[in-house]
């Protein structure tokens, strides 16, 4: 062979660094020892059934399409790794289309050789490709299996309250990531140390890990997390829908680290129903393998596939609870009692009612039910002349008219008669809706005060750090003036000119100006530490290439090894040092006024006694109200008339209130 023709090769890059590194070596060997010279090496990360998806790939081919390549080497068939065999063909077709060859470098094979051998033997390595593809599908879903059987992490979202802990073999804790935001996320280690690994990919989470370590999920060290599921699930226990739970912790100012941003139903839904808050972390909660999946403990291939593309599988597969894999014991103190857990996966898996009226001024739904069919009657409004008249009426009439299997008729009954029975059955209780209003919203105002306080002790904390770290920083560049208010002023050469400096005391609340001189500071050490990180990277591709040159002489690899093990770690603390006070504490102050204005709403509805709030108090007593119908003739037809209403309170007797005829 010759240096004539433009030639490239083509590398598939692995999450194995060895199987990379063994790629480059094995396409280079192979043009040296052919006397080739490598115009370019075209690399890509996708998944190996993807082609389409890798941008790398797609870009060599429009090259050889366009004439400009004639000679392709791989490492081996495998590395191109198409979905099906014809695509394989469809490619290779592409390839000699324009006079290419395709080189395997691992013996030299032409797999583009159009004689009968080797057309069917590079078939037949297409196919082997693929059948190898759910081989190590089927051995990884195994794998995963019984790591999740013996409480190791199998990778994933990590459940809300808890962290991911990495463990010696002798059980101690080496360190742990705790997530904080959307792709973000900290190592901490036991002597309080943190560094940040933020990001999305394969280097966004820390690998170094040593033989015999393991990763597990543990409680977080966030406690305030743990308060806040217990919170939901107290929410729940006690019936309140998702929506109003996400409803309300929003409202109290707690935000979450999930993707999707503040608190969601769907989002609150997941989180009750994940065993990992009573310490048993589950896995194969719902299914995605495109090649294999686990059914009834067994690992099965052929998954149900896309309908519009059968060459995906159907993603999302929901599986049962029966199906989910999850330790033998718990791997570490509930954050949440399991009986109070197991009690609202009852209520989760129970029938679930009619939604309650959006309407405010119908605050008793979800309350009042039908005797005769014991369904949730639901609101209904009617407008005539101007005047409104608020009323609840059975459903099944509703839905299904005279024909309805309950034999309902229009059981109807006005809103302002059901809140006179309400009133009497409240006084002859001694109680009030006003009471039951300010107990609720007080003890709300009580847990309000509580995390106002917390946030501003953490304010302090955050400009404490924030002004550590401009005198730290300024006193690099400047000598200090000490004023007479005991803070200091520094002066610093600019391209402008002089610019005086002075940072605000602990006691001012002027947060604007202390963030505006922080954010100053940081850029410009932010635009060191990026020439550093391009002036590592640069180091390393040097030494990458010695290591390669310096092949068959092991005593000077393990030489240049060590160099790039010291410029590696270095690029790895540089990388890590990027903590962002500034945004820390503008994500504070918002937080704070949010709690502010809730707390001002919050006393608002507590002396005001909205709809919302006298329906949350009244369902802290009372499970429902059943009214029950009685019909009387009415000339040619015949009218139902609310007879009684039974009061079936949460703890205690029922009781019932009798409707004069009229």
């Amino acid at each position: 062979m010759t240096d004539q023709d433009q030639s490239v090769a083509y590398v598939r890059v692995s999450t194995d660094a060895q199987d990379t590194a063994r790629q480059y070596t094995s396409v280079r060997k192979w043009a040296e020892d052919n006397r080739i010279t490598l115009a370019k090496i075209y690399e890509d990360t996708g998944r190996r059934h993807q082609a389409d998806d890798r941008p790398q790939f797609q870009a060599m081919i429009a090259e050889v399409q366009a004439g400009r390549i004639q000679r392709i080497v791989i490492d081996a068939q495998d590395r191109l790794g198409f979905q099906r065999v014809f695509e394989w063909y469809h490619y290779l077709f592409i390839i000699t289309g324009k006079g290419c060859v395709l080189v395997q470098a691992v013996d030299g094979k032409v797999l583009s050789d159009e004689d009968p051998a080797g057309f069917i033997t590079s078939g037949i390595g297409a196919h082997t490709s693929k059948e190898e593809m759910v081989k190590k599908s089927t051995r990884d879903l195994g794998k995963k299996a019984e790591m999740a059987k013996n409480g190791i992490w199998a990778g994933g979202w990590v459940p809300y309250g808890c962290d991911v802990v990495c463990r010696t073999d002798g059980g101690e804790e080496r360190w742990r990531v705790v997530i904080d935001g959307k792709w973000k996320r900290y190592r901490q280690w036991p002597t309080g140390e943190i560094e940040r690994w933020d990001g999305k990919g394969e280097n966004a989470f820390p690998r170094d890990r040593q033989p015999g370590d393991t990763l597990v999920l543990d409680r977080s060290v966030d406690e305030r997390r743990h308060e806040i599921l217990r919170t939901m699930f107290k929410y729940a226990a006690d019936g309140w829908p998702y929506y109003r739970i996400s409803q309300r912790l929003n409202e109290m100012g707690q935000s979450h680290y999930h993707p999707h941003g503040p608190w969601y139903a769907v989002l609150v839904k997941k989180i009750l129903t994940n065993p990992a808050s009573i310490g048993l972390p589950a896995w194969n909660k719902n299914a995605h393998g495109l090649y294999s999946e686990l059914v009834d403990g067994a690992v099965k291939i052929n998954p149900p596939r896309n309908k519009k593309d059968s060459s995906k599988a159907k993603t999302g597969r929901k599986r049962e609870r029966s199906e989910w894999v999850m330790p033998a014991k718990p791997l570490f103190e509930p954050i949440v009692d399991p009986a109070v857990f197991w009690e609202v996966q009852k209520l989760l898996d129970a029938p679930k009612p009619i939604r309650t009226s959006r309407s405010e001024k119908l605050w008793l739904s979800g309350l009042v039910v039908c005797g005769k069919c014991q369904k949730t009657m639901s609101g209904w409004t009617q407008v005539d002349g101007g005047k409104e008249t608020l009323s609840y009426v059975c459903q099944s009439f509703r839905k299904h008219g005279h024909a309805n299997k309950f034999g309902c008729k229009l059981h109807r009954v006005r809103m302002d008669v059901l809140e006179g029975h309400l009133n009497q059955y409240l006084k002859d209780l001694g109680l009030s809706l006003t009471r039951l209003i300010n107990a609720g919203q007080n003890d709300l105002l009580s847990t309000l005060y509580v995390e106002v306080v917390k946030d501003k002790a953490r304010l302090g904390d955050l400009k404490e750090q924030m002004e550590y770290f401009l005198a730290e920083a300024l006193l690099e560049i400047a000598e200090p003036e000490e004023l007479p208010d005991d803070r200091y002023r520094f002066t610093v050469d600019t391209s402008d000119g002089p610019v005086s400096i002075v940072i605000p005391s602990e006691e001012s609340e002027d947060h604007e100006t202390l963030i505006h001189l922080y954010d100053w500071v940081t850029t410009a050490k932010r635009t060191r530490r990026n020439e550093r990180i391009g002036e590592l990277e640069a180091e390393l591709s040097r030494l990458a290439e010695k290591w390669d040159d310096f092949a068959g002489l092991p005593t000077a690899r393990r030489k240049v090894k060590d160099e790039m093990t010291a410029v590696e770690a270095e690029l790895a603390r540089v990388s890590a040092d990027d903590t962002d006070l500034g945004e820390q504490v503008k994500d504070l102050l918002k937080n704070l006024a949010a709690r502010m204005k809730r707390l001002d709403n919050l006393r608002w509805e507590r002396d005001e006694g909205t709809p919302y709030a006298r329906a949350q108090a009244l369902r802290g007593i009372l499970e429902r109200m059943v009214c029950w119908f009685e019909y009387r003739q009415h000339g040619a037809q015949t009218r139902s008339h609310l007879s009684r209403v039974d009061f079936e309170p949460l703890e205690g007797d029922r009781a019932t209130i009798l409707t004069p005829p009229g």
